[in-house]
């Protein structure tokens, strides 16, 4: 009965060494397991780092944009009163040149009747009837 008692110690041994040498192994697994852990522990906060760094950046841009859009607005609403602007001064010149022009119609009527005028009573004083249409005598055209 002491080999059977020697065989059992022995496989006992056996066992625990079989044992042992498995919970090294799964030791080694565990820390292996845990690196990985650690270094998706920190992927995942450089990743989330990017995401805020992302969404700042899609914050600043939306801001831009936003600015982007009231100038688009502002000069869209400044070239609107500018054309306005030009075509009432288009309008005004036209006015003005329309009043310009009926002066300087009556202007001229006022002074060839001016003229006219003149030319008949320079005519009544020397006792000619007969002038021609700038004031002057016909008679002595050649």
């Amino acid at each position: 009965s002491t080999e059977e008692a020697s065989a059992k110690v022995a496989a006992i041994a056996a066992e625990r060494d079989d044992l042992r040498t498995l919970l090294v192994a799964t030791l080694q697994r565990l820390e292996a397991v845990d690196e990985a852990v650690h270094r998706t522990d920190l992927s995942s906060a450089m990743m989330e780092e990017k995401m805020r760094a992302l969404e700042e950046e899609r914050l600043v841009a939306l801001e831009s944009a936003a600015r982007a859009r009231a100038e688009v607005a502002e000069l869209t609403e400044s070239r609107r009163k500018l054309e306005w602007q030009s075509r009432l001064l288009e309008k005004m010149s036209e006015v003005q040149l329309k009043h310009n022009k009926r002066k300087s119609e009556a202007i001229k009527k006022l002074l060839a009747a001016e003229a006219g005028g003149e030319a008949e009573g320079y005519a009544a004083l020397r006792g000619d009837s007969d002038l021609g249409a700038y004031g002057e005598d016909d008679r002595y055209d050649c």
